[in-house]
């Protein structure tokens, strides 16, 4: 909404069109199979409009293993604090249940971001619990 100044008062609001913006790259997934487990790659941009799908690809990938479970964020080039704070509740949900569980490869932006977001479990680093490198 802008501001017409050529409006009288009463009509002062307008509704003009947007530009059009470039939409933002899509968040991917791929599961591969390895040794020990499984990796979850994602790739894209993890924002708000995709924890859903990230928290649903999460547990999905941890169901095809017993064992160890990667979730490799080094192609992921955007993250934002909301999806930070489900990537490492839905990973520590995971670890609960006694499997492995690994965030490999987050750029340095991604790892301060993690840093950053204190209170998901008071009493408990789950940076230096499940962040590292890979």
């Amino acid at each position: 909404m802008t501001l017409d100044q050529a409006a009288s008062p009463m009509q002062a609001w307008s509704v003009q069109p947007l530009p059009d913006y470039p939409r933002t790259p899509g968040l991917t997934s791929a599961v591969l199979r390895e040794p020990g487990g499984v990796r979850l790659m994602l790739r894209g941009e993890l924002d708000m409009n995709g924890v859903v799908d990230t928290e649903a690809a999460v547990r999905a990938a941890a169901a095809l293993t017993d064992g160890r479970l990667v979730i490799d964020l080094s192609e992921l080039v955007f993250m934002d604090v909301l999806g930070a704070r489900t990537l490492l509740r839905v990973a520590d949900e995971v670890l609960s249940t006694g499997r492995e569980v690994t965030i490999a490869n987050p750029n340095r932006h991604l790892r301060r971001l993690f840093e950053l977001i204190t209170d998901l479990a008071p009493g408990r680093s789950l940076v230096a619990e499940l962040v590292r490198p890979d």
